[in-house]
């Protein structure tokens, strides 16, 4: 969230307490994060402001709506960087920007990227360019071409963006292959945000777009494609569980 207004990472003290009792020490995809264990007495806490239980803090460029994932001691996240000048974020509601198709186009090089932070100290490990190209379809000023959660298997890292590919990196952020998605349509253009799930040997993506919507799963060895069915469905920003 932070990265759509000013660009920044914040990591809770609370990751870091001596003898944290936590059950599950990852938090590896979308909406699965970190649980104490049992009868812990350490909790996340309830309260933030620029410094108060914020243990670091790293500004990183660009846009993105993706949330960190984590896995030991490394955080991956994605964002995309204009190489124009990005439009003033804007509070509130606006009506007349609803239709994203109506919007001027895009004329500016993007940089889709994909970072590692250190869990402890806030450094970069490594970043990767994922693609460097002009944005082939809109989104709404409220969305980003960043805006799907990235997803880990503590082998692999997996990094969608919409309209453009699932690409995996091996922890040390070495390419290992891609899938690559062609542009579509969406509802009013306001863009993508399905983060991929993983399941045993498996990531499952969604593509919804007005033109030609689908779900499929992709092994986690490569690009091969284990299936793939066409959706039929009102248009949905929603990603899929297992």
């Amino acid at each position: 969230m932070f990265r759509a207004l000013r660009p920044a990472l914040l990591i809770s003290i609370v990751a870091f307490g001596p003898g944290v009792g936590w059950a599950e020490t990852n938090s590896p995809e979308f909406l699965l994060g970190r649980h104490p264990a049992a009868g812990s007495k350490v909790h996340p806490p309830t309260r933030w402001s620029a410094t108060e239980n914020v243990a670091w803090k790293r500004d990183l460029p660009g846009r993105g709506w993706s949330s960190p994932v984590v896995w030991g001691q490394r955080i991956f996240l994605t964002t995309c960087v204009s190489t124009g000048k990005e439009p003033e974020a804007r509070k509130g509601l606006y009506l007349e920007d609803v239709d994203a198709n109506k919007y001027p186009r895009e004329t500016h090089d993007h940089l889709y990227k994909v970072f590692c932070i250190d869990l402890a100290s806030g450094n970069v490990v490594w970043e990767q360019v994922a693609h460097q190209g002009v944005p082939a379809k809109p989104h709404h000023i409220k969305n980003t071409l960043a805006s799907e959660t990235p997803a880990t298997d503590g082998e692999h890292v997996y990094a969608l963006f919409g309209n453009l590919g699932l690409f995996c990196y091996d922890m040390d952020g070495k390419l290992i292959w891609k899938y690559d998605i062609s542009p579509r349509n969406t509802q009013y253009g306001w863009g993508t945000s399905m983060s991929p799930i993983l399941h045993q040997d498996r990531v499952y993506i969604v593509n919804d777009n007005e033109e030609d919507a689908w779900i499929a799963a992709l092994h986690l060895c490569g690009r091969i494609r284990c299936g793939r069915r066409s959706l039929s469905m009102d248009a949905s920003l929603r990603s899929p569980t297992t």
